[in-house]
């Protein structure tokens, strides 16, 4: 469809949804269910696209602002669920939940917003002991691209016949429709937790050490390899949480088991801000840490570890922030100079990539590219693609909502950079 500029539609925009500029485009603070509806719906008969971030966007789009869709709308503690808008915070969150000695598991960025962690489904740092994010969506409220309310799921899941349309939703980048509401599942706050930071310098000694922390330790809550331009060699962030007794006594294993090797431990359970801070450096997509590349790797089980050895030493591997955390079969890279890997080199790895059965996304971001986007992941199957088509169509029929991915790939004939 032929899209407009946005003041057909701001025009019409009720003056109670406040209007503002971010980065040149008009960004709209929606504040409840109905205004997204009511904005969403005004986009379609304007004929104008809407973005929920500034990068990539639309010529002519409009950007959302969920800032203030930020409330609790139930919580159930007997339950161990709670329903909430999806433009709170996760820090928000957590002091909600504090009183009731509930948590919600996943670790990220506490700045985070739900509707960013949903559609994105990055990998979590705790994702050892806790599996896939959509496991503790029970039910959304969202609007589809053509202005609809829909409501899937709920609080209580038993017999569901049918697709699971939350699953749907959650990591679909926005592209069927837009999460206002969400309905979680919480887990207790252990009765003690450790935290341990481990500094080696050389990759070889750190990957023998993961292994042997994985065998030694069944369920850790969180244990991941990374890198970063900011750190000095590799690391390993481990943390341990349940009953008192039995974290005393993986943490005894710990030290027992790393007391010979030539590693910097250090315990981080008496700073709890620490771990806080490693948490929001490894936030790989932060908008606060700007990017000029990343790629999200994902690989079966049986040659996730044995990624670094096959790739680590190429020479355009050296400059890249590495995270692998444990038991997601993910791998997250990233370039934050201007260091980064030609479109040749981003070829042959993909090409490795798929060879060793997995598919890799990269994404340029938010610093612009002149790269054609082009999908940088292995082709669906017809069925897949299909599928795909008849969910946009019934989802997102108008195309205001983005029907790309922000993960681009360089075409077969692009340029090096």
């Amino acid at each position: 469809m032929q899209m407009t500029t946005p003041i057909a539609l701001l025009d019409q925009l009720p003056k109670r949804i406040p209007v503002s500029q971010d980065d040149g485009m008009a960004c709209i603070a929606v504040q409840s269910h109905d205004d997204v509806v009511q904005t969403v719906q005004l986009a379609n008969q304007t004929q104008t696209p809407v973005s929920l971030s500034p990068y990539p966007a639309n010529l002519g789009a409009v950007l959302l602002d969920f800032q203030k869709l930020n409330q609790v709308i139930r919580h159930r503690p007997e339950e161990f669920l709670i329903t909430v808008e999806t433009g709170i915070t996760l820090e928000k969150l957590a002091q909600r939940l504090e009183p009731f000695n509930q948590r919600f598991p996943f670790v990220y960025n506490p700045s985070r917003t739900m509707l960013q962690v949903l559609a994105e489904e990055t990998p979590s740092l705790a994702g050892t002991r806790y599996g896939r994010l959509k496991q503790f969506v029970t039910g959304i409220h969202a609007v589809t691209g053509d202005g609809e309310p829909i409501h899937y799921g709920g609080e209580v899941v038993k017999n569901v016949t049918g697709y699971d349309m939350c699953k749907l939703f959650v990591g679909s980048q926005h592209r069927f429709g837009l999460l206002t509401q969400v309905t979680l599942k919480l887990d207790p706050v252990p009765e003690a937790s450790r935290a341990f930071l481990f500094h080696i310098e050389d990759l070889q000694p750190a990957m023998e050490l993961l292994h042997k922390l994985k065998r030694l330790l069944p369920h850790p809550e969180m244990l991941a390899l990374f890198r970063t331009k900011k750190t000095f060699g590799w690391q390993i962030l481990l943390t341990l949480s349940g009953y008192k007794q039995s974290v005393q006594i993986e943490s005894d294993r710990v030290h027992d088991a790393t007391s010979h090797l030539n590693s910097d431990l250090q315990e981080l359970f008496l700073a709890p801000k620490a771990l806080e801070q490693w948490v929001q450096r490894l936030d790989w997509l932060s908008p606060e840490e700007p990017h000029a590349l990343v790629i999200q790797v994902m690989l079966p089980e049986k040659v996730w570890m044995d990624f670094p050895y096959r790739f680590m030493g190429l020479p355009w591997m050296k400059s890249a922030d590495v995270l692998m955390p444990l038991n997601t079969q993910q791998l997250m890279l990233r370039w934050i100079s201007v260091n980064i890997p030609s479109d040749y080199d981003l070829l042959f790895f993909k090409a490795q990539v798929e060879a060793m059965g997995g598919f890799a996304r990269i994404r340029r971001a938010p610093i612009p590219s002149p790269v054609d986007a082009v999908a940088f992941n292995r082709q669906p199957n017809p069925v897949l693609r299909r599928w795909e088509s008849r969910l946009r169509q019934a989802y997102n029929p108008n195309g205001i909502l983005p029907e790309y991915s922000p993960w681009i790939l360089p075409t077969q004939g692009g340029g090096g950079q």
